[in-house]
């Protein structure tokens, strides 16, 4: 491996990881193609790749400290490192990623002490030997961590541990039973909310669905000229704050009279309609932006839905039939996203402002 410098790029501070040697080169390459279709707050988050001689993965620079320099040492400490540690991979199986390289410097010190997952060099599909190698990984690496402690806290430790490595036990049902085991544990749905899952729009695609429902109603001569539909429409939002909790992305109706509920819970409506070649099209929930664009430069523009409150993104990659669903090719999470930055351009970018400037979303091609 080549090593690692930290660099500047544009506003933020960047680590740049190098390969030199070709088992290196084709690992970093591995990692590269991973981590940019990854979005987590505990996974280091993509920036650039430049293949060449010595290619280089840029990555958003988190800190000098990973956990076998500075590693967690007091028993709260660690149980809730460790609880942390499985969530962030429990999120990453929900993906259908193993990482399979879970060690003590690949844990990096994020901000306020919450570790951040690198070395994704190893990763593969998720499968059930997989998933016991991360298991067994994140079981040594608790030990290790305990292994100075006296006696006594050896012993609450290990007596919390046989949740990490029992398949019996989700990794979320271990993450509840290690924080049990600490005298001040986080809030009880510290590891649930959707800012907290990881998506990956290769692999999660299949199972994480979102639908987009098409009206049957069909615009006529009844509708004023003036509202014909475009094909490349700025982002539609509504301005009115949510009454209630916004359904999930995959919870999607429609709500504009005379267009008829096709999916989803009754009692819930989508708060954005945008309509398109004569149809109207319900996604989301209020607060959720929605914009149209040839994001792959195909001729033919789509849809794209963000969802600010919790920085989730998809996009589809054609239009439902009427009475039809259908599923987004790309879903992922871009970290304090605040809205579309608009680009009237033929084929425009998909970037989103976030509150420390922007990320660029590319949808893989067709």
């Amino acid at each position: 491996m080549g090593g690692i410098s930290i660099s500047v790029d544009g506003d933020q501070l960047v680590a740049l990881k190098r390969a030199s040697d070709a088992d290196s080169q084709a690992r970093l390459a591995h990692e590269a193609e991973i981590l940019c279709e990854l979005e987590h707050p505990g996974v280091i988050r993509f920036v650039d790749w430049q293949p060449g001689p010595e290619p280089t993965l840029a990555t958003v620079f988190v800190g000098p400290e990973n956990w076998a320099g500075h590693p967690p040492n007091t028993l709260e400490d660690i149980l809730t490192g460790i609880a942390e540690l499985s969530a962030i991979v429990a999120d990453l199986h929900t993906a259908g990623i193993c990482h399979g390289d879970v060690q003590a410097e690949h844990v990096l010190v994020g901000s306020k002490g919450l570790p951040v997952l690198c070395g994704f060099g190893v990763a593969q599909a998720v499968s059930d030997d997989g998933r016991q190698t991360d298991r067994d990984q994140l079981l040594a690496l608790a030990r290790h961590l305990g292994r100075n402690l006296p006696p006594d806290q050896q012993a609450r430790l290990h007596a919390a541990l046989p949740a990490v490595s029992d398949p019996e036990h989700s990794f979320r049902e271990a993450v509840r039973i290690l924080d049990a085991h600490v005298a001040n544990p986080p809030p009880a749905q510290r590891w649930v909310p959707e800012r907290q899952q990881v998506r990956h729009g290769v692999i999660a695609a299949a199972t994480l669905v979102v639908v987009v429902v098409v009206a049957m109603t069909v615009f006529g001569n009844d509708q004023p000229a003036s509202q014909a539909p475009t094909t490349n429409q700025t982002p539609a939002t509504s301005q009115t704050p949510a009454t209630s909790q916004a359904p999930d992305l995959d919870t999607v109706t429609t709500t504009a009279p005379p267009v008829e509920l096709f999916t989803g819970d009754p009692a819930i409506s989508a708060q954005v309609v945008i309509t398109h070649d004569g149809r109207q099209y319900g996604l989301g929930a209020e607060g959720d932006l929605v914009t149209v664009g040839d994001w792959n430069c195909d001729g033919t523009p789509t849809l794209a839905a963000l969802r600010p409150a919790t920085g989730e993104v998809v996009v589809f990659s054609a239009w439902p039939t009427s009475g039809a669903t259908l599923t987004p090719s790309h879903r992922v999470i871009v970290a304090d996203a605040l809205e579309f930055i608009t680009d009237s351009s033929p084929c425009p970018e998909l970037r989103i402002r976030t509150a420390f400037g922007s990320q660029l979303v590319t949808p893989p091609r067709s």
